[in-house]
């Protein structure tokens, strides 16, 4: 019984500071606080439009209260500890970008299930029967034409793909790292 604890312990902190670099890396895409015209406030990438609990508030949040909500919200609740390793941060940068169920829609895209935006069994069982690298590749391919196809893609184009190029650096190594 002792050892099964001390497993346990193990895993959820190895999955804490697995959490911790992934919102470092978020961190460094989205930068601080913004206020783009149309868009609302927006503090590391957590935006009013997206989360309207936190409207009004956004600015006012510390990071390590955006880092909470991030997990709870995006993380946790789509289950991203059950994906391989080297996909977890893709898909959630991608629910943070594009929005939870749209980020497990495109996954499904991806592995070729139906599209229901829940990440239930069916999905991680052809996730798990795919080449992660493959998935990757048609995760970060269907994200830039979503991009492309935006009316204010003129205007943040060029971020969103320094954004995807960035991601998908992170995205290979992780799966190189296995």
């Amino acid at each position: 019984m002792k050892v099964y604890g001390v497993a346990l312990l193990v895993l959820l902190t190895a999955c804490a500071s697995e959490f911790d670099g992934y919102f470092a890396r978020l961190v460094e895409l989205e930068g601080g606080l913004a206020n783009h015209r149309g868009e609302g406030v927006s503090k590391y990438g957590l935006s009013e439009h997206a989360n309207p609990a936190v409207a009004g508030r956004i600015a006012y949040l510390s990071k390590s209260q955006i880092k909470a909500i991030y997990k709870r919200r995006y993380y946790d609740k789509l289950r991203l500890a059950k994906l391989p390793r080297g996909l977890r941060f893709l898909v959630f940068d991608t629910a943070v970008h594009h929005g939870p169920k749209r980020a497990i829609r495109l996954l499904q895209r991806a592995v070729k299930v139906s599209q229901d935006g829940v990440l239930g069994r069916k999905t991680l069982r052809a996730v798990r029967a795919k080449d992660p690298s493959v998935i990757a590749r048609a995760l970060l391919v269907n994200r830039s034409l979503i991009y492309a196809r935006s009316y204010k893609f003129k205007s943040f184009g060029k971020g969103w793909m320094n954004r995807i190029f960035k991601t998908s650096q992170w995205t290979y190594n992780d799966l190189a790292e296995k």
